[in-house]
């Protein structure tokens, strides 16, 4: 509801505390899959990993049958990251990169059951992803000693990834032999 006046006056109706609590436990990166479902990080519990959620039909709940130690997503010290996205319309398979072991590591997860797979993945560090179309997403990677790229990421019926770089965004450091850059 909006009123005009002297001033602007913004008042919001039918507000729902899906998670969170100031100060406390933060909640990052929403999405909705087309179904109606909101995905997100959060990281409330004892290890304080950002792991994924989700709120539908008014219950929010893990998204994971059970908490990871790795987080899906990083501080927002950037705005317009994302680190997850839906795949299908209905949204039952979803999408998050977690950092594991110092690299990010895709995931994809299915929501009715809480489990999740690794898919193979060439890169260490993904930036950002966005959903391109059914069982498809598009993301900046970058690779060990190779230049920033854009690559579109499509899966098969068993998810089985296939990556194709869709524009590079800088040189490599040519100038850096190989064996000095640490994996």
């Amino acid at each position: 509801h909006v009123e005009r006046a002297d001033s602007l006056k913004v008042s919001l109706s039918n507000q729902v505390l899906v998670a969170g609590k100031k100060g406390e436990i933060s909640v990052n990166y929403p999405m909705w899959s087309k179904s109606g479902e909101l995905f997100f990080t959060n990281d409330e519990g004892g290890s304080r990993f950002a792991n994924p959620w989700m709120y539908s039909s008014g219950t929010t709940k893990p998204l994971l049958e059970k908490p990871l130690e790795e987080d899906f997503g990083e501080p927002q010290w950037s705005l317009g990251m994302s680190y997850g996205a839906v795949l299908d319309d209905a949204g039952q398979s979803v999408l998050f990169t977690a950092i594991k072991d110092g690299r990010n590591i895709v995931r994809i997860i299915n929501a009715s059951t809480g489990t999740s797979v690794v898919v193979d993945n060439p890169f260490v560090e993904i930036k950002s992803l966005r959903r391109a179309g059914h069982n498809k997403i598009v993301l900046v990677g970058k690779q060990i000693a190779k230049p920033e790229t854009i690559a579109v990421c499509a899966f098969d019926g068993s998810f089985a990834p296939s990556y194709s770089s869709v524009k590079t965004t800088g040189s490599a450091n040519d100038d850096i032999p190989p064996e000095l850059i640490s994996e």
